[in-house]
């Protein structure tokens, strides 16, 4: 009888992408497998470990980012405590799509609160003293937002 192990090889894995024009793919250690996409069109996502390969098909669309939704769109947590907001963005053909990873936030008011752009935790606030600050996630020239009250 042979017992089956599945293991996520995901960090230890050699990735690449079959047109770099259209896409890349990262090999950086705590990034590995991530990928991000460049232009429109189809390529392949290939993966290789200890002599095996195995490889998917991606199709890039081009669309369009028409909002970014911030939630909770309100928040309270007491100094010392985090709270973790995600960005959802609404794009031009009816998608929505988590794009926490790929926004850029920022507090308006840091000695009240302040909002992680690290890897580990984007998105994750932090809260210092009593108010209330604006959370904002922000790709571009759009913006989403979220009030976050430290009390």
């Amino acid at each position: 009888r042979k017992e089956i192990i599945a293991l996520d090889i995901t960090d230890i894995a050699s990735w690449s992408v079959g047109d770099s024009n259209l896409a890349a793919v990262s090999n950086a250690n705590g990034s590995k497998g991530w990928l991000t996409t460049l232009n429109a069109g189809a390529t392949t996502i290939n993966v290789q470990y200890m002599g095996t390969t195995g490889s998917t098909n991606l199709t890039v669309s081009a669309v369009n980012l028409t909002g970014i939704t911030v939630t909770p769109d309100v928040a309270t947590v007491a100094p010392g405590q985090n709270v973790n907001f995600t960005a959802m963005g609404d794009f031009d053909d009816g998608s929505t799509f988590n794009i926490t990873w790929f926004v850029t936030w920022n507090s308006s008011d840091l000695t009240i609160a302040d909002v992680s752009n690290a890897w580990w935790s984007w998105g994750q606030a932090t809260g210092f003293a009593a108010g209330t600050t604006t959370i904002t996630a922000t790709e571009g020239t759009i913006v989403g937002s979220a009030d976050l009250t430290v009390q």
